[in-house]
C-alpha cells in the first residue's frame, strides 16, 4: 500500500493558528501591531469617483481623497510612472505613481 501524504485539514490549520496567536501574546508581543482604518471599500470609491466624474467636464479636476486597504496583485514599473492592482472584497482599483509626486 503506497504511503500517502499527511494533509492538514482546515480546522488543524485553524488550530495551529490559534495556538501560534497564543504563543507570540505568551511572550508579551503584540500579534498585530499596526493598524490601518480604510475610508472605503474600492467598489465605494469607484463608485464615487464615476458619479464625480458625471458630475464635472474636466476630470482632471476631481479630488476623491481615499484611504484604501487590500492586497496588491500586481506591479509593474515603466521609467518614472509604476502601476499597481489593489484589491478587496469588493473589487479591484488600478493604483497610478508618478516619481514625482511621491
Amino acid at each position: 500500500m503506497p504511503d500517502q501524504a499527511h494533509h492538514s485539514t482546515e480546522e488543524e490549520l485553524r488550530q495551529h493558528r490559534i495556538a501560534k496567536l497564543e504563543r507570540i501574546r505568551e511572550r508579551g508581543d503584540v500579534p498585530f501591531k499596526y493598524a490601518f482604518e480604510r475610508s472605503c471599500a474600492i467598489r465605494q470609491a469607484l463608485d464615487a469617483y464615476e458619479a464625480a466624474e458625471k458630475a464635472t467636464e474636466d476630470p482632471a479636476t476631481i479630488s476623491l481623497p481615499v484611504a484604501l486597504a487590500g492586497r496588491m496583485t500586481a506591479f509593474r514599473s515603466q521609467g518614472k510612472v509604476s502601476f499597481a492592482d489593489l484589491r478587496d472584497e469588493s473589487g479591484r482599483i488600478q493604483l497610478f505613481f508618478r516619481k514625482n509626486d511621491i
